[in-house]
C-alpha cells in the first residue's frame, strides 16, 4: 500500500475524537505504510492497522509488531504498550482506515470510477479496465477485494503514475 503522512492521521484521529499523545504532533510530515497484517515484517516506516474480525483481532498482535519494530499503531483496544509506542485508539479501526483512504485520495486529481451492485462487479470491472488501459494508466480494485477493508486498501495503492482508477465495491446487507 502506498505511504500516507502522519499528518492525515491526526486530521482523522482529531476528527473522529480519537485518542493520542499529542506529542505525536511533532512528527506530522513522517509518512508510513500502513499494515494489516501483523506477519509482516516492520520497521519505523509502517503503522500497524488492527482490525477485528470474526477469526482473529489485530490488537491481539500489536505487541508482536512492536517486537519486530513497529512504533505507530491504530488500535481498537486500550493495550498497553511501551513507552515509546506512538498509538491512536478508535474503537473502530475499520471507520477509521476508510476515512484515512478518503484523506489519502485527496492528493491526486484523477478521475474515479466505482462499480456497485448485487451481480457482475467483477467481470464489469475487468472490461472497464482493460477497455480503459488502451489509452490510461489505470489502477483497478485486485480480484474482489470489494469490501470495507479491500476498498480501502485499494485506495492507498493510488500513485501519481495512475491517470484513472476503477474501484469495485460490494453490497453490504447488513
Amino acid at each position: 500500500m502506498g505511504k500516507t503522512c502522519l499528518k492525515d492521521i491526526i486530521k482523522v484521529a482529531k476528527e473522529l475524537k480519537a485518542d493520542y499523545l499529542k506529542n505525536i504532533e511533532k512528527e506530522e510530515n513522517k509518512e508510513l505504510y500502513i499494515s494489516t497484517d501483523s506477519r509482516e515484517d516492520f520497521n519505523n516506516d509502517k503503522i500497524f492497522l488492527a482490525i477485528k474480525g470474526e477469526k482473529f483481532n489485530g490488537n491481539d498482535f500489536a505487541l508482536d509488531c512492536y517486537n519486530k519494530g513497529c512504533r505507530y499503531f491504530i488500535l481498537s483496544e486500550n493495550i498497553k504498550m511501551p513507552e515509546d509506542a506512538k498509538v491512536f485508539y478508535y474503537d473502530d479501526t475499520i471507520i477509521f482506515f476508510i476515512k484515512l483512504a478518503r484523506e489519502y485520495r485527496r492528493r491526486f486529481d484523477i478521475p474515479i470510477i466505482a462499480i456497485t451492485g448485487s451481480c457482475g462487479k467483477t467481470t464489469t470491472k475487468e472490461l472497464t479496465a482493460l477497455f480503459l488501459s488502451t489509452k490510461y494508466k489505470v489502477l483497478k480494485t485486485e480480484g474482489n477485494l470489494n469490501n470495507e477493508i479491500g476498498v480501502p486498501k485499494t485506495i492507498f495503492n493510488l500513485d501519481k503514475t495512475f491517470q484513472i482508477a476503477i474501484i469495485e465495491a460490494g453490497m453490504n446487507h447488513k
